[in-house]
């Protein structure tokens, strides 16, 4: 029985940003809580990439009716992913993270979460997600026209993603929802909680799981205008296709939290802009010290003090600056990210490059 557990966590451990074993054992503690031995078995055994039960059983040799009815339960069971194509229902496996801890927020009480942030994340997790030379998120501007002579480019642009969007859903930030139940609601927000964005497959998966609902793209805008005003960054997910689009503050974003862990040198990677300050028609006002997530920017002694390596690019700074002294502006073409078409082709870019260091 252990070790149907034991490999699962290295399956795990695998994919995306991975699932470190801890002195703690809460690894194992937390997929018992999920996975039935039968499930567990099926996740081992399933290769990478999707697949229909039909191909799944003809490699296996199970009856592939049994097989469609697993996977339909964990899919339901936010245990794998499933996406509907021409009638053809398709599943793969999923990471702990962005995966199987988003798609069970609404099992977690207190004392569940308090494990996770100590024994997990604190323990490896944190580390992991920090690791940037395949980002799991990319911070964009706010808005495409804070951008100098608008070079923002078509995967970073948050209004023309959500226009271009078949299906757009809504749902509550995993983040927020996660510091309120240890006792940490949201100061940025006013713990407003339905701030997160997902379109088309994962959209499906979201409503049909009761995780989110579908909103039109005029509502979508409006949230993140919503956000905007509340002074939340947007971070997308790293694809040129852009799944899942995120509203952070640096008091309960666990990626936030972890680029601050490794400083400057992780956010090369992380945005493709940054801003330019000028000193000499600066009026001190300290609205973009009042919005800087990261303390790039300060107000000190009535002065305004800018440090450009803590940048994360997201223009919140720029779109309240009544003097026009700050400027967002494209990073040089060696320094910009051409993020993987999907969001699980970065799972699996970032999978490759752990396994590769791990040697």
């Amino acid at each position: 029985m252990a070790d149907v557990y034991e490999r699962l966590r290295e399956k795990l451990d695998g994919l995306a940003k991975g699932f470190p074993a801890t002195e703690s054992g809460y690894e194992l503690e937390y997929v018992k809580g999920y996975f039935t031995p039968e499930e567990a078995e099926l996740f081992n055994a399933m290769p990478d990439g999707f697949q229909t039960p039909g191909e799944f059983a003809a490699v296996s040799g199970d009856d592939p009716g049994v097989i469609a009815e697993k996977m339909a339960e964990m899919a339901k069971k936010g245990l794998l992913f499933r996406v509907h194509d021409d009638g053809v229902t398709r599943y793969r496996t999923i990471p702990v993270i962005h995966g199987i801890m988003e798609f069970h927020i609404e099992d977690f009480d207190s004392e569940k979460m308090r494990k996770f942030v100590t024994r997990l994340s604190a323990k490896g997790l944190t580390k992991s997600l920090g690791e940037t030379k395949i980002p799991f998120y990319r911070t964009v501007p706010v808005k495409a026209d804070l951008v100098l002579d608008s070079k923002i480019l078509p995967f970073d642009d948050a209004i023309a993603l959500v226009k271009g969007k078949n299906t757009v859903a809504v749902a509550d930030c995993v983040c927020r929802k996660s510091m309120e139940l240890l006792g940490k609601p949201c100061s940025a927000s006013g713990n407003r909680m339905e701030t997160c964005l997902c379109f088309d497959s994962w959209a499906d998966y979201y409503v049909e799981n009761g995780l989110g609902r579908y909103i039109t793209k005029d509502e979508a805008l409006r949230i993140l205008e919503r956000n905007d005003q509340d002074g939340l960054v947007t971070q997308i997910a790293n694809s040129v296709d852009a799944e899942i689009m995120c509203s952070c503050c640096a008091c309960c974003c666990g990626f936030m939290a972890s680029l601050k862990y490794f400083k400057a040198p992780c956010r090369e990677f992380n945005s493709n802009y940054v801003c330019e300050y000028d000193e000499s028609i600066c009026i001190a006002c300290g609205k973009c010290a009042e919005r800087c997530s990261f303390e790039a920017t300060k107000l000190v002694d009535e002065k305004i003090q800018y440090k450009v390596e803590k940048c994360l690019g997201c223009g919140l700074c720029v779109s309240t600056c009544p003097s026009g002294a700050r400027t967002l502006v494209r990073k040089p073409d060696e320094k910009v990210y051409q993020p993987p078409k999907t969001l699980f082709d970065a799972y699996d870019e970032m999978a490759a490059y752990r396994k590769q260091e791990k040697g």
